[in-house]
């Protein structure tokens, strides 16, 4: 079997076993897109757009086609799935450093340095340990933290890459997250949905993870991000980047920390979220979380960003 012919295997793979498919996944992310209430029900809407560089727009309301350092956050829920039944889990704030640079008019290279945060709802603050749900079983709650990594950005891409525990900055959070393996990563951007001045931008990335140890089970997610910017400023060739607002769907395979071997389901995380310059431009509950947790990002993200 050819590399290529084996990666599309394993890619639908992840989408079997995921056992979610692709319509109930957008219906999830479109019922809370950003929206914008428009004044005609006969508004038209655009599919393509010649005069949009929808890679180049995708970076401007992600990060900055100038290379400039940039914080995107996201703030809502995780949610626990077992057959048609879905509960609330925890509350979820994550913060991702990044940096896009161009490579050619159909790449950039972006780094990134994330940080997560699973919280308990009624406080808004990091939880040390949870209740599942469906089992009840209390269970420790790692301070998530992966970086720096590296992507080739494109319309269109596939990508294979090693995954170990090592680059986490905890030993507790290694042996908690996903066990060391093969990546293999499908992300495809949709062409623009326009209405007015209005873009709207949707990423789909496939993760699957194969461990290396045969004793250790695959490993898959689903992610659905729409970012919404203005054409105006998105079409400018000055305009390095533009404000936006995203939306965030994930669903994902039990993560080892959650302990719910044999219970067949998922978690389901749905968010919205921003892009900043400065972590004192962060949410509140953000970035009083980086400082507390992780004091050497706060005092110098680029030099973790660089790492």
């Amino acid at each position: 079997m050819t590399s290529k012919a084996k990666f599309e295997r394993r890619t639908s793979e992840a989408l079997r076993d995921l056992a979610v498919d692709r319509r109930s996944l957008m219906a999830i992310a479109a019922a809370s897109a950003p929206m914008i209430a428009f004044g005609s029900a006969t508004a038209q809407t655009t599919r393509t757009a010649p005069a949009l560089d929808r890679l180049e727009a995708l970076v401007k309301m992600r990060g900055s086609t100038d290379a400039r350092l940039g914080f995107s956050w996201m703030s809502g829920t995780r949610f626990a799935r077992v057959g048609q039944d879905l509960r609330a889990m925890c509350g979820l704030l994550n913060c991702t450093l990044s940096r896009y640079t161009r490579l050619s008019d159909e790449a950039y290279d972006l780094r990134l340095y994330e940080m997560s945060f699973y919280t308990n709802p009624e406080t808004g603050r990091y939880q040390p340990r949870l209740a599942m749900p469906f089992t009840g079983r209390i269970v420790d709650v790692p301070l998530y933290r992966t970086g720096p990594g590296q992507h080739i950005v494109k319309t269109s891409n596939r990508e294979e890459m090693s995954w170990s525990r090592q680059n986490t900055t905890s030993e507790e959070a290694a042996r908690q997250l996903a066990p060391d393996g093969n990546i293999f990563y499908a992300v495809d951007l949709s062409e623009p949905t326009i209405v007015g001045n209005d873009v709207w931008l949707t990423t789909e990335a496939t993760t699957r993870l194969e461990p290396h140890s045969p004793d250790e089970k695959p490993w898959n997610y689903k992610e659905v991000i729409t970012n919404h910017g203005r054409l105006d400023e998105l079409s400018d060739p000055q305009v390095s980047h533009v404000q936006s607002v995203s939306s965030y769907t994930l669903v994902m395979d039990w993560r080892p920390w959650m302990h719910m071997d044999g219970v067949e389901g998922q978690t389901i995380d749905h968010a919205i979220g921003g892009r900043v310059w400065r972590i004192d431009d962060l949410p509140d509950s953000i970035a009083s979380h980086i400082r507390e947790h992780h004091p050497d990002v706060a005092a110098d993200p680029a030099a973790r960003l660089a790492a």
